[in-house]
């Protein structure tokens, strides 16, 4: 997988939060489904500094031998600078993802 998006190794942070906020979900058909959401994840760092990242993602399911199943996912980073605690400043990235069938 190629992305951009930072990851933060699990040693460097001490708690997570994760909320999905605006969830809307579009059914397309009795086998496909398609949500959009904003995802705001809040960690603080092993010293306690509050870190703030959000990101808007879509996420498309599809049912298969009745089991539904994430085919594809897009994530694209919010955080523009005064927004994020980050001391690295503005984070603006896409990345998306597609399973294969």
């Amino acid at each position: 997988m190629h992305s951009s998006l930072a990851v933060i190794p699990k040693s460097l942070f001490k708690s997570v939060r994760t909320t999905i906020q605006n969830p809307i979900v579009h059914i397309l058909s009795d086998d496909a489904a398609c949500i959009a959401y904003i995802r705001l994840t809040q960690f603080t760092d092993k010293t306690d500094v509050l870190y703030t990242q959000q990101t808007e993602e879509t996420r498309v399911w599809a049912r298969r031998h009745g089991v539904w199943q994430n085919v594809h996912v897009h994530r694209s980073c919010l955080n523009t600078p005064g927004q994020s605690n980050n001391p690295s400043g503005s984070l603006s990235t896409a990345a998306s993802i597609a399973y294969p069938l």
